[in-house]
């Protein structure tokens, strides 16, 4: 899940511009330098006046538009303005995008750098417009106890594995084996994900320090908070959001 609001939010913060709804966030930014890091979402990079370039096991590719599939372990340049749209694979039909990172080029990727340019002040319309023009068809089938256990996820991150096991009427093993098969990442990898998101909702609609924002999304401390956001995002929180820390 990205966000856990239906009407969506857009915040400027700085040089950065956030807009967050219930499966989809946009990220307008004046430059793009990630660490290595796996997001679990499907991306799209746009670079609105330089190229974008994607590292990944050592191979980079490089466009104006790139389309990064989900847990991919990479890294993101950009020199100029970009843009950056993510999709929770768990709750749209972007899931079925995989393979490797890919570029768009042609009339195509013109007409989403033409939208991104216009999108400044209207990140939502960027993001509806770069879903309908990567619509995959239905995702592959996933196995009905996991997402049961994905929709009580949704509901309350903390959960514990024997809880969840038994509501899908499985072994504690099986289940971790199922949900890893099925959504392709670990149960515990996905549990901090979600935690993570919860964070950037939090960071995003109030002014809370990093120390309570951390507390209130289950994080040990604010510098597990920013670990993980390194780890997942590619930035420590207070960076991804273009502002300086408040402990």
């Amino acid at each position: 899940m990205i966000g856990n609001m239906e009407s969506g939010l857009t915040r400027v913060l700085n040089e950065t511009r956030i807009h967050i709804e219930r499966d989809t966030a946009v990220r307008l930014t004046q430059r793009m330098r990630s660490a290595p890091h796996a997001q679990h979402a499907v991306t799209v990079l746009l670079g609105v006046d330089a190229e974008v370039q994607v590292t990944a096991a050592g191979a980079a590719v490089s466009g104006r538009v790139l389309i990064v599939p989900t847990d991919l372990h990479h890294a993101a340049r950009c020199e100029g303005v970009a843009m950056s749209v993510l999709f929770d694979p768990e709750r749209t039909e972007m899931r079925a995008v995989g393979g490797r990172t890919r570029r768009v080029d042609g009339k195509l990727g013109e007409r989403l750098l033409g939208v991104a340019r216009e999108a400044d002040g209207a990140l939502p319309g960027l993001a509806e417009e770069v879903r309908r023009t990567f619509r995959a068809g239905s995702p592959p089938p996933r196995d009905a106890r996991v997402d049961a256990v994905l929709e009580r996820l949704m509901a309350d991150d903390t959960t514990d594995l024997h809880t969840l096991a038994r509501s899908a009427g499985v072994s504690a093993p099986h289940l971790r084996a199922l949900f890893e098969r099925d959504v392709g990442i670990s149960l515990r990898h996905y549990r901090l994900w979600r935690r993570l998101v919860t964070a950037i909702g939090r960071a995003v609609t109030s002014p809370e320090t990093t120390t309570r924002t951390a507390a209130e999304a289950g994080f040990a401390d604010a510098a597990h908070l920013a670990r993980t956001s390194r780890e997942l995002i590619g930035y420590p929180m207070t960076a991804l959001l273009g502002r300086r820390p408040r402990r």
